[in-house]
Parts: C-alpha cells; sequence; structure tokens
C-alpha cells in the first residue's frame, strides 16, 4: 500500500487513482496505466525525488523514450527507468516506481503521451538487521530447553 496525497492505494489487485478506476494490478500495466521502475543503492534525497518527479512529469508526447520510442507509445520507457520491477539486490536495495495514465480523445480511443509519470515512490526495500524487506519475512523462534554444551556444534 502507498499513499497518493493522504489517500491509501492498494496495490494488490484493481486500483483507484486519482478520480477513477484504472485497470491494473500488482504493479502491471493496463490499458488505463503504464509502471516504471528504478533501483538505486540509497535512498534518494527529496531534492533527488523532486528532480525525479519533474523530469517524469515532462515525459509526454513527442520527446524521445528508450528503444526510439516517443511517450505517445505503450510502454515508452525513460531513461534510467525499467518497464518491469527488476527487484531489490544486496548492492541495490530500494526499487522506486512510477506511473502514468492514458486518456480519452474525442473518439473514445485511448491515447498516451498527454501526461507524463507522476513522482516517484518507493516500491520495495532490501530487508537487513532482521527487519523484513522485499519477498523476506523474518520469523525468530527459540527452544524452551537450555543447550549445556556450547561446544557440541564446533
Amino acid at each position: 500500500m502507498w499513499f497518493q496525497g493522504n489517500t491509501p492505494v492498494n496495490i494488490d489487485g484493481p486500483i483507484k487513482i486519482f478520480d477513477g478506476a484504472v485497470n491494473s494490478s500488482n504493479g502491471e500495466d493496463g490499458e488505463e496505466i503504464e509502471w516504471i521502475y528504478r533501483r538505486v543503492s540509497t535512498i534518494p534525497t527529496e531534492a533527488t525525488l523532486n528532480t525525479w518527479g519533474s523530469t517524469l512529469s515532462n515525459c509526454k508526447g513527442d520527446v524521445a523514450a528508450k528503444d526510439n520510442k516517443t511517450f505517445r507509445n505503450v510502454d515508452a520507457v525513460p531513461l534510467d527507468w525499467n518497464d518491469n520491477p527488476s527487484g531489490v539486490t544486496f548492492d541495490e536495495k530500494y526499487e522506486y516506481a512510477s506511473f502514468r495514465r492514458s486518456s480519452l480523445n474525442s473518439n473514445g480511443k485511448r491515447i498516451w503521451g498527454e501526461t507524463g509519470f507522476c513522482r516517484p515512490f518507493i516500491w520495495s526495500t532490501y530487508g537487513e538487521q532482521g527487519m523484513d524487506g522485499d519477498g523476506i519475512e523474518y520469523i525468530f523462534w527459540g527452544k524452551a530447553e537450555a543447550i549445556n554444551d556450547w561446544n557440541t556444534f564446533s
């Protein structure tokens, strides 16, 4: 779950973003929404997130994207971003996500590129020091009886 303003948004199943329902679930692209992802080794500063957000909001129209596309195309991905989540690693402990929505033209056809991507938000983190992280849940248990001989497992 993440927040758009003060509104919680569930990303597990169909989600509601802004003013209407969006055909998407679990961070997958849908007919009305496209997701992008970026892994980083450290948590970005607010200034960096704002810069990313400003850059992503301008990814629209005939601006060039990766793979010789413009943002009028479906699956147009900005430089340094990926179309699918890569998953966090020991070296890149944070993965951020952003999305954009399609709009309807006067003929009722879905078109892309009228708006850019939203300000990025954290998608997953790497668990360390007994803290849960992406795909990891630590469960601790102990044994009630005392261990008398610590040298047994040498």
